[in-house]
């Protein structure tokens, strides 16, 4: 590289990494300056944040449930599996759903002579948000769990 390019190259590269690690990419989307030969030129930085964030996108599944046990009746139980959004919406939705039936083998083998489920539905938010707007609408919702659909396998 040419010697004259060098320096002010490197003096550009640590000025702007200063800049995001001083203000934590807040500066994202908004005018930053830039001070070049002693005054301020506004530089616009690209709004990568927002295509990030739309990337990463929750996709919940929810079953609500009826357990039945040998003694016991339990009624309004919500089962959760949360998905990050990848690249393909109809295979993360089949592994959530591939998820809560894992799940529900286990319950059944485990816990529950008789499970039947009373309601399922897909929505794309995350499940906390889900269950908050469940819980509002029928008191009596009891969370089992929320899984993971991003680390089970």
């Amino acid at each position: 590289m040419v010697r004259i390019l060098r320096k002010p190259l490197l003096l550009a590269c640590l000025l702007l990494s200063g800049l995001f690690s001083w203000t934590g990419f807040q500066a994202i989307g908004k005018s930053a300056y830039h001070l070049a030969a002693g005054r301020a030129l506004p530089i616009r930085i690209l709004d990568t944040a927002v295509g990030i964030q739309k990337k990463y996108v929750k996709i919940c599944s929810c079953q609500i449930l009826e357990l039945k046990s040998n003694n016991r009746l339990h009624k309004n139980i919500a089962l959760f599996a949360e998905k990050s959004n990848g690249r393909n919406l109809v295979s993360d939705m089949r592994r959530v759903t591939r998820v809560l039936e894992k799940e529900k083998i286990h319950m059944q083998s485990l816990f529950y002579d008789k499970l039947t489920v009373v309601n399922a539905f897909t929505e794309s938010t995350d499940c906390h948000t889900l269950y908050v707007r469940l819980k509002k609408k029928n008191k009596y919702l009891i969370l089992y769990d929320i899984l993971d659909a991003d680390i089970r396998k």
